[in-house]
């Protein structure tokens, strides 16, 4: 096995023979553990199957029986354009992958590995009401049931499986009523617009629907999902999406987060359940390794070394990071972003995930090994999960999670995003205040869901000197401002316009106002954009500006506000 370390600056795999697994996650953490064990696919073969060889049906039969297998012991990928990801797989845990390229292949793969389930639901239209009714189903507590088109039942039959259930002609509300509530987990819902988590489903027991409120607020799905919502408990994982912006998202993640439970963004994710199996025993990044003054507290150098100089201090932050899908595993790693030939020549700031370590650590590693020193993780919002800090009823416990995980991943400043504007401005101490209470956590980057940089710049102390940190500004790389707000929203603004504004700014490090953190729209900024605004500045003022990661931004303004 092989964990991530560093060597002069750089990410580099080494042998790890002595890393101990406890095979349970950390307190707080709801997603199941294999019942062989974490890890216990090292040193094997594991199936990948490429989607642009399986229609819809085969790829829902495949994705169940990943998550079926994955209860027991990692087996199944999708594989896609993004498999990069794949290459810490393999050099971490020495996974051997074999490419199936048909689903009378995978059948035989996983009956070979003596994981093929007893029982199959059935349904006869791809239609998404009757394929979420079919996932139900087969992920109701007992079953234990792939799912299968009837088109495929041919190529099951020397398998001798059963019939379990027919969703034919059923919605997940039939399914619902039939079996009754308490048939799934209350730690998991998946709430999607595609099959695209039919392995997280059936690996953790999720009921599995979907349903808009403001396309059909008074419709019985929507009812379904407020009634699915209100049964979970404390610190349950809701992986899924419900698209189309204002207010979707604030009704949805709200209505989540009133339950003391999180939204993993993951409509486009891939492999979760499978990957989960894996584990590393800890994360480390190059930035905060290599750069002593911004780790930790007994290494800092003195405030008065930071705050002498006439310089205007900036930290550039990508968005979004609570997406599991497609920006942790997708956007994030292309070739505009984490993948640009850019990167590094600029401090940037990623927001990722902390879930993801738990998620999908190979993944993760395969970021983390790719780091530059100029590269930095920070906790996307809000922590362990998407939430509303300011609606949960329980901070604390959330706070303590999020400071449990962070620390796992070596990030010591979380992104929070509220959903009400009034609290933003009102009180974001207040509902940072448990966060920046724990010892893993210096710092917090306080956003609104409808503006970014609802706090225009604003910088304040928890009670104990940590600071609550508001962009300055959200930036798109749009020609004009006027399409930035249409595209992101209000307080988003175009490229040249942030640069005007930054140049009518103090430069003093001794003030907060000499300090500005940027929110980078994840969708539409580049890294080079990135670049690009930093050649700007110092074309207009030379030494004017500093360039700083997010943890020496952090350090930074702590100690300007010790000092005032």
């Amino acid at each position: 096995m092989a964990s991530l370390s560093k060597s002069c600056g750089v990410a580099v795999l080494v042998a790890l023979t002595t890393a101990t697994f406890t095979d349970q996650r950390m307190p707080g953490i709801p997603y199941p553990v294999p019942s062989e064990g974490f890890n216990a696919s090292a040193n094997t073969v594991m199936y990948m199957y490429d989607v642009r060889n399986f229609t819809p049906e085969a790829t829902l039969l495949a994705q169940s029986l990943a998550g079926l297998a994955a209860r027991q012991r990692p087996l199944i990928l999708k594989g896609s354009q993004y498999d990069t990801t794949f290459a810490s797989l393999q050099s971490i845990y020495n996974v051997t992958i074999q490419p199936v390229n048909t689903v009378t292949r995978l059948l035989a793969a996983v009956a070979k590995a003596n994981l093929m389930p007893s029982c199959y639901v059935q349904y006869s239209v791809t239609q998404l009401n009757e394929t979420n009714a079919a996932i139900s189903l087969a992920s109701a507590k007992g079953a234990d049931c792939l799912v299968a088109h009837t088109s495929l039942l041919p190529a099951l039959q020397s398998y001798n499986l059963t019939m379990h259930a027919d969703a034919t002609g059923l919605a997940p509300l039939d399914v619902w009523n039939k079996l009754g509530s308490d048939s799934w987990s209350n730690q998991h819902l998946t709430v999607v617009d595609n099959t695209k988590l039919a392995d997280y489903a059936l690996w953790t027991n999720a009921f599995s629907m979907y349903a808009d409120p403001v396309a059909t607020p008074l419709a019985n799905s929507t009812k379904l999902l407020f009634e699915a919502i209100g049964r979970l408990t404390p610190m349950a994982a809701v992986p899924g999406w419900i698209p189309g912006g204002v207010p979707r998202e604030l009704i949805f993640v709200g209505a989540v987060a009133a339950q003391g439970a999180f939204v993993h963004c993951a409509d486009g994710a891939t492999n979760l359940a499978t990957m989960a199996g894996f584990q590393l025993p800890s994360m480390h990044q190059v930035a905060r390794q290599s750069r002593p003054d911004s780790s930790a507290e007994g290494d800092r150098v003195e405030p008065s070394s930071h705050t002498d100089e006439a310089v205007h201090t900036i930290s550039f932050l990508f968005s979004d990071g609570d997406n599991l899908g497609t920006y942790d595993q997708q956007t994030l790693q292309d070739s505009r972003h984490f993948g640009s030939p850019m990167r590094g020549q600029v401090p940037i700031g990623w927001t990722i995930a902390p879930a993801f370590v738990e998620l999908d650590p190979s993944a993760m590693a395969h970021l983390y090994n790719n780091a530059t020193e100029l590269d930095e993780f920070v906790a996307g919002p809000s922590g362990v999960g998407y939430a509303y800090p300011d609606v949960l009823p329980n901070r604390r416990q959330f706070a303590n999670v999020t400071n449990a995980i962070m620390k796992k991943i070596d990030t010591r400043t979380v992104n929070l995003i509220s959903g009400n504007p009034v609290t933003t401005v009102t009180d974001p101490v207040k509902y940072s205040e448990e966060f920046l209470q724990q010892p893993d956590i210096d710092g917090a980057f306080y956003f609104n869901y409808f503006s970014y940089n609802e706090l225009a710049g604003r910088i304040l102390p928890a009670s104990n000197g940590k600071p609550v940190i508001g962009a300055r500004s959200w930036v798109c790389n749009m020609n004009t401002t006027e399409k930035c707000l249409f595209h992101c929203g209000p307080g988003c603004a175009c490229i040249a316009d942030v640069v005007k504004r930054l140049e009518s700014l103090p430069k003093n490090s001794s003030s907060v106002e000499g300090y500005s953190l940027l929110s980078l729209d994840a969708w539409i900024m580049t890294t080079q954009d990135v670049v690009d605004m930093v050649n700007m500045l110092k074309a207009s003022s030379p030494n004017g500006y500093r360039f700083v990661l997010p943890s020496e931004f952090v350090q930074l303004v702590t100690d300007v506000l010790k000092l005032n």
